[in-house]
């Protein structure tokens, strides 16, 4: 192409930039706008007694053992297999006799 002028040569290459780059950063301001977050949380009554839905055949709905449940089903499997393993062992060393257990009166 030829310019009149020598600074147009270098500058429509970078308007050019600079307008894509404009409607990059105006298209992802949009997207992160038209996002919407929903961070209200339910109000919960520090008063409920959950030992109130025990033995009445009740469910309660909602918080109330959900953290212990789901932390003891991750490492149950890995106790249990780690308590066999430590009975085998001693076991096999014979520092287990479990009829002495038994028989003692400590039992």
């Amino acid at each position: 192409m030829f310019y009149s002028e020598p600074w147009l040569h270098f500058l429509r290459p970078k308007f050019g930039s600079i307008c894509i780059l404009m409607l990059l950063l105006l298209l992802s301001l949009l997207s992160v706008q038209s996002r919407s977050f929903n961070h209200e949380m339910e109000i919960r009554s520090p008063d409920i007694d959950p030992y109130w839905y025990v033995g009445r055949g009740v469910r309660p709905i909602g918080r109330f053992g959900k953290r212990y449940l789901k932390n003891m089903s991750i490492f149950q499997p890995q106790l249990s297999s780690l308590i066999e393993l430590v009975l085998k062992q001693l076991k096999k060393q014979e520092r287990l006799d479990l009829e002495k257990i038994y028989e003692s009166e400590n039992w």
